[in-house]
């Protein structure tokens, strides 16, 4: 039986120091306004778009897929998380962790090597053809979103 998964996509916007948007070749934008006086904020920041699909691995524990566009426009795994399933956190591949910090609330239930162990990369993978499927189908995706992602041209089964 083939694992379900859910797929979603995300853009934010993440500070980032000029030196390393250099070394990165990344096109920065200034958020905030320069000015004098307290509480103003200025910093670079990228736009950052990502493609994630989602495995539950038990009752509270999920799989976290981002997704990378290879050369070849094929998909890959270009990171996996695993995070504690939290009914408040609509955000893909997040948690309260990624605005907590270490001052999140501990899971209930804490990881162990079983839930790593529960993974199922591999059968992940293999509906990633499905994904590219449902992906090209899906309207509310703008073109030119698609096109960036690599996700019109005709490709190879994803690994």
């Amino acid at each position: 039986m083939a694992p379900e998964l859910t797929v979603a996509g995300d853009v934010r916007w993440e500070t980032i120091d000029a030196a390393t948007a250099r070394r990165l070749g990344l096109e920065t934008r200034t958020l905030g306004e320069a000015g004098r006086g307290t509480g103003r904020v200025q910093a670079q920041a990228v736009k950052v778009e990502d493609l994630w699909a989602e495995a539950l691995i038990d009752d509270d524990w999920r799989a976290c897929y981002r997704f990378v566009v290879a050369d070849d426009g094929t998909l890959h795994i270009g990171e996996l998380r695993v995070l504690p399933r939290e009914s408040a956190v609509r955000r893909p591949g997040t948690w309260s962790g990624t605005w907590q910090g270490m001052h999140a609330t501990a899971p209930t239930k804490r990881l162990t090597s079983r839930h790593v162990h529960a993974l199922r990369v591999a059968l992940h993978a293999e509906a990633f053809d499905q994904i590219l499927t449902q992906l090209r189908a899906d309207r509310q995706i703008p073109q030119t979103a698609s096109d960036r992602w690599g996700l019109n041209a005709p490709q190879p089964p994803a690994k």
